[in-house]
């Protein structure tokens, strides 16, 4: 693919610009950041080849995601995952998403101050709004048109809602409803909530109505974030301190966000799980080392992004790369080794597991099924992490306009 490039004030890290025209099926990329300064080449495995073989081996993911191959791409690719997938309905997702954002803002003059006041401009709001949609694009590729376009609303949602007053409390009279009924009946919100509040409201509803069982899940998950980091935020920040990375990492294990992401995954690839099926110990393990693997990637990848917005906002955030440096006694470039080191070891884990899963499951069963789609998603979630401009930007030191040829 005919490429230009434009080197930055980092080696590696550069803008591309890859879109060949309006119906290209692959998204338009502009940036492939690395923060781990290296020239080795990738990893040769045999690792995870089912990201690369859908075509063959899984019909039905074929035709809701198609493979990309990231070094083509001119992308850096560290990882055992021999490629990622990228949804076929895409500009479904970004329309979706688009929609949602209007209706935001229309949803009331009274609403907006309060909405938008952790948005220094229009401008920064859209990339949110663009990382969220590059997210579910890339890491729910079982997803079809409908779930895809739900998913990327959701996502929208899920990054900015904290601003939205009530909307935990206007929820929970339809939460209270029974999880078997086949077709849950629309509920309207309270009539003194906001009109932010009921546009949520008819997302959470959309997806119930698509798949009761898991809709549910994602819902009441969705909710139970929304409280929880709504109750986080409002503790004093400073009180943070430094840990182990094993703490680190089991408490974003723990963590409301996690069960969110897996509820969203299963409900993506319609993946229905019976209680004993999702207590299975090596898939517990498995889910455990998913959630490790996508902790360390996001730390790692948007480390310059949360040192950025800790000097702009004046906020504390604990990130892994902060504590392996604090942990370890190690410069800031050894930390970053040591957290792709432990992604590489990560991946091995999940894969030797997977092989279990498969031995003992089948490769049709729903247990089998679920992992291939969590591996998928954090394939999803590297390539994400690697392009995402929000991640890019702070060592580009300019707008993306700017850095594009």
């Amino acid at each position: 693919m005919p490429k230009s490039t434009e080197t930055s004030m980092a080696a590696y890290t550069a803008t591309f610009p890859f879109d060949r025209g309006p119906r290209h099926p692959i998204r338009p990329v502009h940036h492939s950041y690395d923060p781990v300064h290296t020239t080795s080449d990738p990893p040769k495995h045999d690792l995870f080849g089912f990201l690369a073989t859908a075509a063959k081996d899984d019909p039905a993911l074929h035709r809701s995601s198609f493979c990309l191959n990231p070094e083509d791409l001119g992308v850096s690719w560290q990882t055992f995952f021999p490629a990622c997938r990228q949804s076929r309905q895409w500009r479904e997702a970004e329309d979706a998403a688009q929609e949602l954002t209007d209706r935001l803002f229309h949803a009331g003059d009274s609403c907006m101050s309060g909405f938008c006041k952790h948005w220094r401009d229009l401008a920064e709001l859209l990339q949110l709004v663009e990382t969220a949609v590059a997210c579910t694009v890339y890491m729910y590729p079982r997803a079809d048109v409908v779930r895809i376009r739900l998913l990327a609303q959701l996502h929208v949602v899920m990054w900015i809602h904290d601003d939205v007053p009530s909307i935990a409390e206007c929820h929970q009279e339809e939460l209270g409803e029974d999880r078997r009924s086949p077709t849950p009946a629309r509920k309207s919100c309270h009539h003194r909530s906001s009109p932010i509040c009921r546009l949520i409201s008819t997302v959470l509803q959309d997806i119930l109505h698509a798949d009761p069982i898991i809709g549910f899940e994602v819902a009441a998950a969705a909710l139970k974030w929304h409280r929880m980091s709504r109750a986080h935020r409002s503790k004093d920040q400073g009180n943070l301190r430094l840990t182990t990375l094993s703490d680190h990492l089991e408490a974003i294990i723990d963590d409301a966000t996690t069960q969110v992401n897996l509820s969203m995954i299963r409900f993506a690839g319609s993946i229905h799980l019976t209680s004993q099926q999702g207590q299975d110990p090596i898939l517990k393990d498995i889910v455990g080392l998913w959630a490790k693997h996508l902790a360390i990637v996001k730390d790692l990848f948007s480390y310059e992004k949360d040192c950025l917005g800790r000097k702009v906002n004046d906020s504390t955030v604990v990130n892994a790369i902060q504590v392996l440096q604090s942990e370890l006694n190690v410069s800031l470039g050894t930390a970053k080794e040591v957290a792709r080191n432990i992604q590489l070891d990560t991946e091995r884990e999940m894969h030797g597991l997977y092989k279990e899963i498969l031995d003992r499951r089948g490769t049709d069963s729903p247990e089998a099924r679920y992992v291939r789609a969590l591996v998928e998603s954090l394939a999803g979630n590297v390539f994400h992490s690697s392009t995402a401009e929000r991640n890019a930007m702070p060592l580009l030191g300019n707008s993306a306009k700017e850095n594009e040829p």
